[in-house]
């Protein structure tokens, strides 16, 4: 089921009826929508930028499209009676013909655009999806219970288990994953509720890289893997803030000592500021970190003075440089290069 939603795209300066300025640091300017523009929810669980340059969010009642001047709701679960679970969608990825697809609380779900048309998988014991990739053929899925590859051709699962530890509740802590990531250079990574850990795709075997015996600071509660434009990857810690993964040599590279960093991050995301700079935005009073400087800005992001600051859960860059920023209370969007934002009106 789809429903639409008519905008009209303007400039700030015609119209800043909706427009939010933001306590802190430094006063921003961003520019929202929420359920009143035609999203399915206000708490976005993940945003995706397909390759016509669609941004797509994933709410807990559906999916939704923005091409610029209209949003669209897609509902999965419709097509399958008592089965709403398919509408909360958790990740979202493009394959290369150019098909969507979707990690759901209840399955695996494609939506081919041209025809318009849902199709959904269920794998026993590892229906909640939390993540996903696309790889060639193959689609690689984060789960609450391991590691999935589903093969497209043959429409397939094949399930991998961490089998490292014996010990059950390890074990598990093991296979539950909160996020992956397959970096440039084709390794999987996943973060769990026992660290990082490395998907041997050729071995099927797994190979943690922060755990115990290699972090003095090591927060179990891994949120999300994090590639930036330099090949370096960051880990975001329910506890622990933020870490960084050397590979090379297996060792984790701490950052609690840095001012201003908050220790709960749940999503982290890469933006060139106007200074040609790149710099790392965090959840977590929605922080922004020069990794080469080592500073930050905390930014409270409040939809007026009085009000309660909101946490930021995803946090995402188009390719127009612009920083997609989800709460409780909708999307924020903003530019770090004019401070000048778009706005969207019902018409």
């Amino acid at each position: 089921m789809i429903k639409c939603y008519s905008l009209l795209l303007l400039a700030v300066l015609l119209f800043n009826s909706r427009v939010v300025a933001q306590t802190g640091n430094q006063k921003l300017l961003f520019y929202h929508i929420s359920e009143k523009d035609g999203l399915a929810d206000n708490a976005v669980n993940c945003f995706f930028q397909d390759s016509r340059g669609v941004m797509w969010m994933g709410t807990q009642y559906g999916l939704n499209s923005f091409d610029g001047s209209a949003i669209n709701t897609w509902r999965i679960g419709d097509q399958f009676p008592n089965n709403h679970l398919n509408n909360q969608v958790n990740g979202i990825a493009e394959d290369k013909r150019h098909n969507l697809w979707l990690a759901t609380y209840n399955g695996l779900s494609t939506l081919n655009l041209a025809a318009k048309k849902i199709s959904s998988w269920h794998c026993d014991g590892s229906d909640y999806m939390r993540a996903l990739a696309c790889d060639g053929d193959s689609i690689w899925i984060a789960t609450s219970n391991g590691l999935l590859l589903f093969n497209t051709r043959q429409q397939a699962f094949t399930h991998f288990l961490n089998e490292t530890s014996k010990q059950p509740t390890l074990a598990h802590f093991n296979n539950d994953c909160n996020g992956m990531l397959v970096d440039s250079k084709k390794r999987i990574w996943l973060a769990t509720v026992n660290g990082v850990w490395q998907f041997d795709r050729l071995k099927h075997t797994f190979v943690q890289y922060d755990g115990r015996d290699n972090d003095p600071y090591f927060d179990a509660m891994v949120n999300s893997v994090f590639e930036d434009h330099a090949g370096k990857i960051w880990v975001a810690c329910w506890n622990g803030g933020l870490k960084q993964i050397i590979p090379e040599n297996r060792s984790v590279k701490n950052f609690n000592n840095v001012a201003g960093l908050p220790s709960h991050i749940m999503n982290i995301a890469e933006q060139k500021n106007a200074k040609n700079e790149y710099v790392l935005w965090l959840t977590g009073y929605l922080t922004k970190f020069n990794p080469e400087a080592l500073n930050t800005e905390r930014h409270d992001l409040k939809p007026i003075a009085e009000a309660a600051s909101l946490d930021p859960r995803c946090l995402y860059i188009s390719r127009d440089n612009l920083l997609w920023i989800s709460t409780v209370k909708g999307v924020y969007i903003l530019d770090p290069s004019r401070q000048l934002f778009k706005h969207l009106f019902v018409t």
